[in-house]
């Protein structure tokens, strides 16, 4: 009953059953299927199923995994041992630990491979490739991702094709290539075995983010009904809420997964709502404040080695800090971007994103004419992969950057521009408003 409540997405239920059938093998002296229990309570609570993450428990997670550990690892190596180290492996994607996370992956990978399980290898393949591409080795994880999916599709099983696919819908997304994620995304409705499961809901959240990336906010809307996160502070209520202007909505989620994420050792969400409390402290006028939270999100994603929500973090703060007057500071912070970037893997239309936080930290070194460079090439990367509200962002910074230089008309028309972006894609009013009494814009000719 719990395996069936796992595939159907009922959290709740499967670890009440679980619960159930631990306390029925203990009573019985049944070590192995009490461990074997333990190690999939240890996965059930590695999971995260609303914002206020009833079930997820980092610490519990890992103490039901350490029950289960001395019984496992006695003995033949078996399937029960794999699904331990899947498990571990899961555990600390939330725990934000990259390097353990892949090395929980491996031992679960190895142990499929002498079984000759491919079902167990498919799903420790999936965690493997997750941890990689956090690490900022894109091309071994997608890769690792497409072969999880191959296994888990020979063998027809939903909720491992559905993983595979939602990992690479999620991070291609987040490395800003909307078209190709939401390719990713679909393809899952393809699979006559698929069925009628939760999982369509975390797609349709997966697919109205595409849209609202490109601007499609009329598109995205249609999918709110049917949208279920599965990244509580990116999801699809949140984009649509910050581009239609209720901050303090988005604010308000904001509180609450920091609250939550603190309670249930969540650094992945942890980190995730300090970046959006950031950028809302941003919007308003307080970079200060924004730097002061970008910063314990820069801690928690470099102390856990995750390289791809670097890319996230450091463009932002190096944003705020040169605003500050903090330019040493806000340079290291760019400069360390650019060393990710060129590591050789493909970061998209995220590379795009480090090229205007460069451009704002080179207009307040007052280096106009490469700040200009440079937020020309990040325009034309944002437009190749269609991030309408980042377009905008960039206008909207460049106009500001040519303002400082002193040159007017150029800033007039930049921001004009940048107006007309945010018109064409139906952003909220609080965005135009921001455009116009935005302090350094005073005096700017029209």
């Amino acid at each position: 009953l719990a395996v069936v409540c796992a595939v159907v997405g009922d959290l709740a239920r499967e670890i009440g059953y679980l619960e159930r059938a631990l306390a029925l093998y203990v009573e019985l002296g049944d070590d192995e299927r009490a461990a074997q229990a333990h190690s999939r309570l240890g996965m059930a609570h590695s999971l995260i199923d609303s914002i206020y993450a009833e079930h997820l428990d980092i610490r519990r997670a890992f103490r039901h995994f350490d029950a289960a550990r001395p019984v496992l690892e006695r003995g033949p190596v078996r399937t029960a041992r794999g699904h331990l180290e899947t498990g571990v492996a899961t555990a600390l994607t939330y725990g934000l630990r990259i390097g353990p996370g892949i090395e929980a992956a491996e031992r679960a990978m190895e142990t499929a491979e002498q079984l000759g399980d491919e079902a167990l290898w498919a799903g420790a393949t999936e965690a493997y490739g997750w941890h990689k591409i956090v690490a900022g080795e894109l091309a071994e994880g997608f890769e690792a991702e497409e072969r999880a999916f191959a296994a888990a599709d020979r063998g027809q099983r939903p909720f491992l094709a559905w993983m595979a696919f939602m990992i690479r819908g999620q991070m291609t997304w987040g490395v800003g290539d909307p078209d190709r994620a939401q390719g990713f995304f679909e393809r899952l409705f393809g699979l006559s075995y698929a069925g009628e499961t939760a999982y369509g809901q975390q797609l349709a959240d997966g697919i109205g983010r595409c849209h609202m990336s490109r601007g499609e906010l009329a598109s995205a809307r249609l999918l709110l009904s049917d949208a279920k996160p599965t990244w509580i502070t990116h999801s699809l209520q949140q984009l649509v809420d910050l581009w239609q202007g209720n901050w303090e909505q988005v604010e308000a989620l904001a509180r609450r997964v920091l609250e939550t994420s603190r309670r249930t050792g969540n650094r992945w969400d942890e980190w995730a709502s300090q970046h959006l409390a950031a950028r809302m402290l941003h919007l308003r006028g307080e970079p200060e404040q924004a730097a002061e939270s970008l910063e314990h999100a820069r801690r928690i994603v470099a102390a856990g080695g995750a390289r791809y929500f670097e890319l996230w973090v450091l463009p932002e703060l190096a944003r705020a800090q040169a605003e500050t007057g903090r330019l040493d500071d806000a340079r290291a912070h760019v400069d360390r971007c650019r060393e990710l970037i060129a590591g050789g893997e493909d970061w998209r239309g995220r590379r795009a994103i480090t090229d205007v936080a460069e451009a704002v930290v080179l207009s307040f070194e007052e280096r106009p004419d490469e700040a200009d460079a440079r937020f020309g090439q990040a325009l034309q990367t944002l437009r190749n992969f269609k991030l309408a509200a980042d377009e905008a962002d960039a206008l909207h910074q460049w106009g500001l950057a040519l303002a400082r230089a002193g040159d007017g008309p150029g800033a007039a028309d930049k921001l004009e521009l940048a107006a007309d972006t945010y018109r064409r894609h139906g952003a909220g009013a609080a965005w135009l408003t921001r455009l116009e009494s935005d302090t350094p814009l005073r005096g700017v000719g029209r």
